[in-house]
C-alpha cells in the first residue's frame, strides 16, 4: 500500500518593509475606528472648502471638448478637498509603466484610495499618450514624459477618490462650486471680461474665445458660457488639454463673391483675371521677433524679463528659453504681447 505524501504549503515570511507597512496601516485602520467621521462635518467642511473664494470654486470642476460637445465633472482639486475633508482615508498615485519609445509613447499610472474606516479599497489604472512638441518634431523629451506623467496621476487619482467618496457628498459641492465661480446677473457683466482676460495671458484672443462659444461679442456672454470657460481653464492648467484643442482655429471659408465669379469664368461670362505677381511671403516669426526687440529696446528691459513674465502668466513653457523659441511654439502668445504692450511693459518694470 502506497502511503500518500502530505506536501505543506510553503511560507513565505513577510520581510522587514512589509511588516513595518502592515503595522502602518493596521495602526491607522485602528485609529479610524475609534475617531470616526461625521458625515455631515465632512460636507460642511468641504463646502467652505470649495467656495472659499472664486479661484478655488473654478477649480473644482473642467470643461474637456470631446466629439464636439463639452463634457464637464468634478476635478482633481475637488479630489483633493474631499480626500482633505472626508478622513481616514489614504490616497496616491504611482507610475508603473512608461514607453518613450515606438508609435504609441504612453505611461500608465496606478492610483488607490482606501477608506480605512470602512476598509474599502479601489485601485484604478490610466493610460496616457506621451506627445512630443512640434519644434521638436515630435520627438518625445523628458518635459514630455513629466508633462504626460503629471497629468496621467491627477486623473488616476480623481477617479480613483471619487470612486470611495459618496456622489452623494461630491454631488452637492460641485454644484455649489460651479454657483460661486461663475456668479449671477449682478457679477456677470465683471466676469464676463475676467474670463476673456484669463485667456488672453495664456496667448487666447478674444475672437477665439467668442468663436467657441458662437458668440458675436463679450456682451452676449452667458452664465452657462462663462462656466465652460472656466471649466476649459481648469482643464489647461492641469494639462487635460490644450490651447488648440480648447479653441480650435476657424476654418476660413471662400466669400461667395469669389465662388460666383470663378464659375462665371468657367462659363465664359467673365474675362479671366491675369494672376497677380508673384511675391515672396514675409516670415512672420521673423516679423514677430523684430517687434519685440524693438518694445524691449524702447522699455529699457532684457529678453529674460519677458520671457519671465511670459512663464509667469502661463503664456510660454518653462522649455522654451528665448523669444525666437516662443514665436515658433507659441505665436499667438506674442501677438497679445504687442497688443497689449502698454500693460505688459508696466508690469515688467516690476520684475
Amino acid at each position: 500500500m502506497n502511503e500518500l505524501e502530505v506536501i505543506k504549503p510553503e511560507v513565505i515570511e513577510p520581510n522587514a518593509l512589509q511588516l513595518v507597512a502592515r503595522a502602518e496601516i493596521d495602526s491607522q485602520i485602528t485609529t479610524a475606528k475609534q475617531y470616526p467621521r461625521t458625515l455631515s462635518a465632512v460636507k460642511k467642511s468641504m463646502l467652505e472648502f470649495a467656495t472659499l473664494d472664486q479661484e478655488t470654486a473654478e477649480s473644482c470642476f473642467y470643461t474637456l471638448p470631446r466629439g464636439g460637445k463639452n463634457i464637464q465633472g468634478p476635478s482633481v482639486r475637488l479630489a483633493e478637498i474631499a480626500v482633505s475633508c472626508f478622513q481616514n482615508l489614504r490616497a496616491g498615485a504611482r507610475v508603473i509603466q512608461t514607453v518613450t519609445t515606438g508609435e504609441t509613447p504612453h505611461v500608465i499610472v496606478q492610483a488607490i484610495c482606501h477608506d480605512l474606516q470602512n476598509n474599502v479599497a479601489i485601485t484604478i489604472e490610466k493610460r496616457r499618450r506621451i506627445v512630443g512638441k512640434k519644434k521638436n518634431d515630435g520627438k518625445v523629451d523628458e518635459d514630455d514624459i513629466n508633462l504626460a506623467t503629471n497629468a496621467c496621476a491627477a486623473i488616476a487619482f480623481r477617479d480613483a477618490v471619487f470612486k470611495v467618496v459618496p456622489g452623494a457628498l461630491i454631488k452637492p459641492v460641485y454644484e455649489q462650486a460651479i454657483k460661486t465661480a461663475v456668479g449671477d446677473a449682478k457679477t456677470l457683466a465683471d466676469r464676463r471680461v475676467s474670463a476673456v482676460e484669463k485667456f488672453a495671458k495664456m496667448g487666447v484672443t478674444k475672437d477665439r474665445v467668442l468663436a467657441k462659444l458662437e458668440r458675436k461679442s463679450i456682451e452676449d456672454i452667458t452664465l452657462e458660457d462663462l462656466e465652460v470657460l472656466f471649466g476649459l481653464f481648469t482643464s489647461i492648467k492641469d494639462n487635460q488639454t490644450n490651447i488648440d484643442e480648447a479653441f480650435p482655429a476657424a476654418v476660413a471659408t471662400k466669400p461667395k463673391f469669389e465662388e460666383k465669379a470663378g464659375a462665371d469664368r468657367l462659363l465664359g461670362k467673365a474675362k479671366p483675371q491675369e494672376p497677380a505677381a508673384k511675391t515672396e511671403p514675409a516670415n512672420p516669426t521673423d516679423d514677430m521677433v523684430d517687434k519685440i526687440t524693438k518694445l524691449l529696446a524702447t522699455a529699457k528691459q532684457p529678453e529674460s524679463n519677458l520671457i519671465s513674465y511670459m512663464r509667469q502668466t502661463n503664456m510660454a513653457d518653462d522649455s522654451l528659453s528665448s523669444i525666437r523659441e516662443i514665436a515658433e511654439a507659441s505665436p499667438t502668445a506674442l501677438r497679445t504681447i504687442i497688443e497689449k504692450w502698454g500693460i505688459v511693459s508696466k508690469a515688467l518694470e516690476s520684475l
